[in-house]
């Protein structure tokens, strides 16, 4: 099983994470540029491009904390990595969670405008009322992300080719108590993430895109004149745009809970008796890491296709 999976992980968080990442982060800088040149600022325009900003974050250090040692394991032997990993982990889950609640506004943003378009009108809510509290939100909720992990450094002695001891000295990162706690691990690392990072957003935006998908599909059967009576056709297009991005965000991150579910069963059984970590949870969470990315890498490639095919 460890050479297959060497092989699995190797393709999936190693080449194809880094493909899709480096895609993902030029599309994500194309999309900052575009939309920061539009004539008519629209808030879904200005969400986008912080969603794009947080996707870039996560994008990038995905590569440096999955793909890097993927490709080339002996670089967590190297001091500088070591040092460095544990203060960019918690970024990475700031991007994240930055990533998921943008793109959560961008359907309540449609939602309104598509379902509700007089209150929509008549409450004009700038891009702003949504990106600081979700920024905010993202940065404290992940605060306990810094003391996780810390780097030690670790110096033996051995015998040298002519018998004299010499000292080698080592680099390595290691869980800190806070880590290791178990209450910390099943209540915020297990229980709270899967509530704010899945179940939350997850169930929010299936019913979200449900409804949008419902009303747009009513006004297209009404006719055009209809549509047009409700709200503009560029609304329309952005809400497509919308709900395409939607499904792949909840498609990608679906798997991402299926090994944390496993773990909380496992953790609700008899400790003393529970089961060894399956081979299935390790070739899940690679893939997961893949399908996290390549859901942060799309969303302007997205808006491409669907705007050149409006045309």
């Amino acid at each position: 099983m460890s050479s297959y999976f060497g092989m699995f992980h190797f393709v999936v968080e190693g080449i194809l994470l880094i493909i899709f990442g480096i895609f993902g982060v030029i599309g994500n800088v194309l999309c900052v540029v575009w939309f920061s040149r539009k004539k008519v600022q629209r808030s879904f325009h200005h969400l986008m491009m912080a969603l794009a900003v947080f996707d870039s974050l996560y994008v990038l250090l995905s590569i440096i904390l999955f793909s890097l040692p993927s490709v080339y394991d002996r670089i967590m032997e190297y001091h500088w990595f070591n040092q460095m990993f544990p203060a960019l982990l918690p970024f990475a889950q700031i991007g994240l969670t930055g990533s998921i609640y943008l793109t959560l506004s961008i359907a309540i943003e449609r939602y309104t405008t598509v379902c509700h378009p007089f209150f929509k009108f008549s409450h004009s809510w700038s891009a702003i009322f949504y990106i600081i509290p979700i920024s905010m939100f993202s940065v404290l909720y992940n605060i306990p992300k810094f003391y996780e992990h810390v780097t030690v450094v670790n110096t033996t002695t051995v015998d040298g080719p002519d018998g004299d001891p010499v000292n080698i000295t080592m680099t390595v990162m290691k869980p800190t108590p806070l880590r290791k706690n178990e209450i910390y691990v099943k209540i915020y690392l297990i229980i709270l993430n899967l509530l704010v990072h899945g179940i939350i957003p997850l169930l929010l935006l299936t019913i979200l895109n449900i409804v949008v998908y419902r009303q747009i599909h009513k006004m297209c059967s009404e006719g055009e004149s209809a549509a047009d009576g409700y709200i503009h056709h560029k609304e329309i297009k952005l809400a497509q745009v919308s709900l395409v991005i939607v499904g792949v965000f909840i498609t990608c991150h679906a798997i991402r809970w299926v090994p944390n579910l496993w773990e909380l069963k496992n953790l609700q059984e008899d400790n003393d008796k529970g089961e060894e970590w399956p081979a299935w949870v390790d070739y899940t969470t690679s893939l997961s890491h893949l399908l996290t990315v390549f859901s942060s890498s799309v969303n302007f490639y997205i808006y491409t296709y669907k705007h050149l095919q409006s045309k």
